[in-house]
């Protein structure tokens, strides 16, 4: 990661393909998915998963990621409570509170894509797609009121 350059949520926004064309050497064993090959959305192929990063769908999770980890509380630590699968659920309710999008979904590879783009400390898990962020805790209840929201729209 030495040689990618941290970049804004201006820069991100302003031009998010080649922002994600620029990580992606920096984190050869990322998909839009996760690290590695995922295997939730059928037959996996690393490859495509890879060259699905740059499609308009995946750069607009990548986006959306950007635009709620830039204001997310951090800390100096990892948080080891909450893993990136868990976050990115917390952006989308975000996103879904703000009513921002009609598309709420980010998938954890596009969000860990963007955690590494405004440098966040990003540590890879052990097993299976996901990372461990340098978040606070405070950072979930960004997303909290949306759950009560959808229900009242479902009555």
């Amino acid at each position: 990661m030495s040689d990618f350059v941290q970049r804004s949520l201006a820069q991100i926004e302003a031009d998010p393909i080649s922002v994600i064309v620029a990580i992606r050497p920096a984190v050869p064993d990322l998909t839009w998915q996760g690290f590695g090959e995922c295997t939730y959305y059928g037959k996996p192929s690393f490859t495509q998963d890879r060259e699905r990063m740059v499609t308009p769908w995946c750069v607009g999770h990548f986006v959306r990621a950007a635009q709620w980890l830039d204001q997310a509380p951090r800390r100096v630590g990892i948080n080891r409570l909450k893993t990136t699968y868990g976050w990115k659920h917390v952006a989308e309710r975000w996103h879904y509170e703000r009513d921002l999008v009609n598309d709420y979904y980010i998938g954890n590879g596009m969000f860990i894509a963007a955690a590494y783009v405004l440098g966040m400390r990003v540590v890879r898990c052990a097993t299976g797609p996901n990372a461990l962020l340098n978040l606070s805790m405070r950072a979930r209840a960004n997303g909290s009121q949306a759950q009560v929201r959808k229900a009242e729209v479902a009555r």
